[in-house]
């Protein structure tokens, strides 16, 4: 009898946190605008005209930390200079508002970028500073060249489809951003993890706490 019990309760916490894992590990595509689309489209981002260009992007309804970006970019014929790419956040205008984090500072072009065509460059944060986003918040992904040697970031041939949520995408220049734009997203995608609530970590733990418990009864 006390056997059989001491089973159900075991199977029971094996069930608790067994049903926490997937919040504990789950990674998301919070955008993507790679995989549906081709083009030959593209944007030129050249510092010497104070150039930027942005591509929004928004967080569900709970935090995230992101674990990569991907970009569809190439350098001018002969371009050897460095660029920067930054998450900022959204102002109420649904412009670029504050950079949070350097996804890329002074990054390589002749290293990373081909100058024949469109490569998928893909980053992930070697800061030690986890890129962490507030949830149900929009955000931007703001590339920018910063030694006067043109790159080129990739967008949609035609309108985009309806991404749900909205993207906008936005460009900098002459001191000021353009306005945001829900058409011609540029080419990008997002991934994420979700940072687990502390309601999970506290019922994953109360799992493993009973578990232990239940071998030592078990050892007995």
């Amino acid at each position: 009898m006390r056997n059989s019990l001491r089973s159900q309760v075991i199977a029971l916490l094996v069930t608790v946190f067994s049903s926490q894992l997937p919040s504990l590990q789950a990674v998301d595509i919070l955008i993507d605008t790679i995989t549906p689309a081709t083009s030959t489209n593209n944007f030129q981002v050249d510092a010497s005209g104070d150039a930027k260009a942005a591509q929004s992007f928004q967080t569900t309804a709970t935090s995230y930390t992101i674990s990569e970006v991907d970009l569809s970019l190439k350098r001018a014929p002969g371009g050897s200079g460095n660029f920067s790419v930054a998450i900022y956040s959204m102002d109420g205008s649904s412009n670029p508002d504050s950079r949070l984090f350097w996804v890329a500072q002074n990054a390589s072009q002749s290293s990373l970028l081909s100058s024949t065509g469109f490569t998928t460059v893909a980053f992930t944060n070697t800061s030690g500073t986890p890129w962490t986003l507030a949830p149900s918040t929009d955000y931007y992904i703001v590339v920018q060249d910063v030694t006067s040697s043109a790159i080129y970031w990739q967008y949609w041939d035609t309108a985009s489809p309806g991404l749900t949520p909205t993207s906008y995408n936005n460009l900098y220049t002459s001191s000021a951003w353009s306005g945001a734009d829900s058409t011609l997203p540029f080419m990008m995608i997002v991934t994420a993890t979700a940072v687990p609530e502390p309601s999970t970590w506290a019922l994953a733990g109360i799992g493993c706490a009973g578990l232990a418990a239940a071998s030592r009864r078990r050892r007995i």
